[in-house]
Formats: C-alpha cells, structure tokens, sequence
C-alpha cells in the first residue's frame, strides 16, 4: 500500500496510515468457534480491520447529525454542510486534487454558522444546538485524548487542512488525533458529559476514532433485530442484542462488523418511510 500526503499536517497524518487501515487492530483473540455462521463470514473476510482516524470531533459531528435521521438523510445533510462550510482542499488549485475537494469545516467555522443556515441544511435545531456545544469545546475534548502530534495539530488546523491519499485515492483530512494511551472509557465519559450526546453516539465515534472493539451502538433504530436474526434466526432489542454478544465481551463490535459484512437481514414489509425536507417551510 502506497500513501502520498501534502498540505499542513502532513507528516503527522503518514505517520497514522497505518491505523487509518486498522493495521494495529488485532482479531487474534477473537473465537467465534461456537458459531457456524460468524465462523464463515469470519473465513470470507480474513482481512476485516476496524480503522482508527484519531480524529474525535471529525467523528463526533457526523455521528451527530445520524441521531434520530435516516441514513439517507443524514449522507445528504453531511455532504450540504462540507460543500456550503468546508474549507478547500490543500491542492485544489495546483491540480493535485479535484478543485472542488473540500474538508471537514473547523470548529470556529461549525460555532458560526447562524440557525437559519442550519436549517437550510436540513440539521434540526436539536441536532445543530449538540454540534455548536461540542465545537466551543473541542479544544477541550481532543486535550482529553489528544497524541503527542495533536499540539502541532492544532496549529495546523488554525491555518489549514491537508490531504492525504492511500491506494487509489482515497481523501482523508488531516488534524487533530487521537492516542492509543488513552482509554475509549476516558473519551466516553468526557463527550458524555455533553448535552445531547448519549450512549449510541458516542459509541458510534469511538467506533470510528479509536476503532473500539468492543463498543455496541445501543438504541440503534435498526442493529439489534440484525444482530438477533443474524445469530438466532429471530429479532431481538437492545437487551437482548447484549446479551447475544456477552460470550464475546471485549470483542462486541468486532462481531456485529462481521454480521454486518455478512449481508444477512431480516425480511424487510411495508413501504419505505417518506424521507421529508422541511427546509423551505
């Protein structure tokens, strides 16, 4: 695997290429011998790997904007607020990259977007008040876990964003990171202590910061009845999703990725939801 960087932050960001591609992520001790289904998938997809961005705000705010919204909602407001409020790619007018590129928006940026902008992107007010909360602190927040690189970091992010890209070009921000050294029980409790941000979200950035193998997004609309009928044959709740993992304690979100990979699901009934769009009303 090739990976080229340029634009501020560089360095730091090919120094953590490794982790972005989970290569520290360790399945060794994973058994998933008492199970004949997870045993297969686990034999298909030998080289799953949970990434580690150690980016924690660059995690937080997407995971935000998911709570309570589809999916397709939440892709479509998150692609709105990087193209209206995401700064321009380091390259984008020397060809390195496409010119529209565009990355993450800073946190003073996300602090001053008025609450009409936020409407028109689509991001309720519940949703937007919980992003500005965490941008006035996200100093704070990356201090509780920052690595040895994230004072250069910082830095860099007052004055610009660089790019790296791996393989065939995948683009990826470069700024404040995330260190092994502290705990994902540390970084829960500090964006817990957050309004407007629970169990499920902040699983679902830990996931995606430090690349935590063992925590389950809890109150997620529709992973238990997977997990259930991916490991029982019927659907289950949050109670019961938990207590199909427990034999896997420590290891719980690497089995609900290999059910996920696996494509298994209950049958879908009725039609699908109306998506609504209350911008302009």
């Amino acid at each position: 695997m090739d990976a080229a960087a340029w634009g501020p932050g560089a360095e730091w960001t090919i120094a953590g290429v490794p982790e972005l591609l989970g290569a520290r992520d360790d399945w060794s001790a994973l058994d998933v011998g008492r199970h004949p289904f997870l045993v297969e998938v686990r034999r298909r997809r030998p080289g799953m790997r949970l990434p580690c961005t150690r980016r924690l705000f660059e995690a937080l705010v997407p995971t935000i904007i998911e709570q309570k919204v589809t999916s397709a909602e939440a892709y479509r407001e998150w692609a709105r607020l990087v193209r209206w409020f995401g700064e321009l790619a380091p390259g984008a007018g020397e060809g390195v990259v496409p010119r529209e590129l565009r990355v993450f928006p800073s946190a003073q940026t996300l602090r001053r977007i008025p609450s009409w902008e936020w409407h028109r992107l689509g991001i309720d007010p519940a949703r937007s008040r919980t992003i500005v909360t965490a941008s006035r602190v996200a100093d704070s927040l990356e201090r509780a876990v920052a690595d040895s690189g994230a004072s250069a970091a910082r830095v860099v992010g007052r004055s610009g964003t660089g790019v790296v890209s791996v393989g065939v070009g995948v683009g990826v921000g470069v700024g404040v990171g995330v260190d092994d050294g502290v705990g994902a029980d540390d970084a829960a409790a500090k964006l817990c202590s957050l309004p407007g941000i629970g169990v499920w979200t902040t699983a679902e950035t830990l996931q995606r910061s430090h690349g935590d193998p063992d925590r389950v997004s809890v109150g997620d609309y529709g992973l238990p009845a997977v997990v259930g009928y991916a490991l029982t044959g019927s659907a289950t709740d949050d109670d019961g999703m938990l207590e199909l993992l427990q034999p896997w304690a420590g290891q719980r979100q690497r089995v609900v990725r290999l059910i996920l990979a696996s494509g298994r699901r209950p049958e879908r009934r009725g039609p699908r939801a109306t998506i609504p769009d209350h911008r302009w009303r």
